[in-house]
């Protein structure tokens, strides 16, 4: 989905995950202001972005780079990161991508397809780690 960037700069003083909301102030530890009048047309269902971290507008690395920077929801042509030309070898760049819902997988079974996946890329060690959203961890723990 493809959408315009609004113009404006606010900092984000507070967050509230049970409502999915956050508090906005015009200055750095200042008092809540008016979403709208910080952020031009901001409306619910909007991405925010650190300020100078806008990939549309060239990313200057201001901040620590997230989770899907590292490894993207589509290891197809993953790009640059820092120099380095993910496209040239993406499963060992810039990670393994498995999507569950390609086959429905419950999450045992994601778990299972994606564990294959990384061995089947000449993982070397232990899979020791695996990152679940928490409402996945959920369905693992009461499914089994």
């Amino acid at each position: 989905m493809v959408g315009a960037i609004r113009s404006g700069t606010a900092f984000v003083i507070g967050v509230d995950l049970n409502t999915g909301s956050i508090i906005l102030s015009a200055t750095l530890g200042g008092a809540a202001g008016t979403p709208s009048s910080l952020l031009t047309s901001l409306t619910a269902g909007d991405f925010l972005y650190r300020s100078a971290q806008d990939a549309a507008n060239g990313s200057t690395h201001q901040a620590i780079e997230g989770f899907q920077t590292w490894c993207p929801a589509s290891t197809a042509a993953p790009g640059t990161l820092f120099s380095v030309n993910r496209n040239i070898y993406p499963s060992k760049l810039a990670g393994i991508f498995y999507d569950n819902t390609v086959n429905n997988d419950t999450v045992t079974e994601a778990l299972v397809n994606a564990a294959s996946l990384v061995q089947a890329n000449g993982a070397k060690a232990k899979l020791d780690l695996i990152v679940l959203h928490p409402r996945d961890m959920k369905e693992l723990v009461n499914d089994n």
